[in-house]
């Protein structure tokens, strides 16, 4: 009995298996996850300055979901009035599960190296080798480096809920220009002091994931900055996705 068991065991895995390689149809899971959907999703952060005291004000607004709106409301008719100041507002469109990049940039060069100063009554005319004292004088500049100023953003999206949550991996950051930064170099022989001067940036900048409502306004950066004057740079990231068709995810079949 016990073998006859076994054997009715044994013909009943061959059976399924037997179903499953000659392509038969195998029951689903109840509560499969249904398979994501395509969509485009439109995404952009809005880069504001404002002062320090509409900071204060604005900063907790914008971080609570029932007050967010509002705040975001105010700031665009503190642009319009020009009581803030846009710095970048980059916008990007995008397919679910591709990343994409916007930039908005000037690229300043500036030298890195100089050529000490040559020519009649230099060192080099009195038979010194210049590294040996101080160099004094215009120079000429022999290398250059390359700084993108202006606001950028990257991002990758992916769509939940039926479009109405949107997940991303972002970058956005903004540079700008401060000053020029100087410095005193020793004096030459004959008592002249040298000046050089070098630009000096500043980066604001976010690397994060995070999961958004649809078209709703989150704050994901908040830097706080002394310089020309004290001031707060708000950056505001807003996502709306837009479902596809199932026929436009779908390659057509030759």
């Amino acid at each position: 009995m016990r073998g006859a068991l076994i054997t009715l065991g044994l013909a009943a895995v061959a059976g399924f298996a037997g179903g499953r390689a000659c392509g038969e149809d195998v029951p689903t899971l109840p509560n499969a996850p249904a398979p994501p959907r395509q969509a485009t999703v439109r995404a952009e952060v809005q880069m504001v300055s404002v002062s320090v005291a509409d900071a204060r004000v604005l900063v907790p607004a914008l971080q609570n979901r029932k007050t967010a709106e509002a705040a975001r409301v105010r700031i665009q008719g503190m642009l319009a009035r020009d009581e803030a100041t846009l710095l970048g507002w980059p916008v990007l469109w995008l397919k679910t599960g591709v990343r994409g990049s916007a930039q908005s940039i000037e690229e300043d060069r500036f030298p890195t190296e100089f050529m000490p100063p040559a020519g009649p009554g230099g060192p080099e005319s009195m038979g010194i080798p210049w590294q040996t004292i101080p160099a004094w004088g215009p120079s000429v500049p022999t290398a250059f480096e390359t700084q993108n100023v202006g606001s950028s953003f990257e991002a990758e999206a992916t769509v939940e809920q039926d479009g109405q949550v949107v997940a991303l991996n972002i970058l956005p950051k903004f540079v700008r220009f401060l000053d020029m930064r100087e410095w005193h170099i020793q004096r030459s022989p004959i008592g002249i002091e040298g000046l050089k001067q070098r630009p000096e940036y500043q980066t604001a900048q976010v690397t994060t994931s995070l999961r958004v409502d649809r078209d709703a306004p989150v704050l994901v950066g908040v830097f706080v900055l002394p310089r020309p004057k004290p001031h707060v740079e708000l950056f505001i990231l807003r996502a709306k996705a837009t479902l596809l068709p199932p026929e436009a995810a779908t390659p057509p079949t030759k």
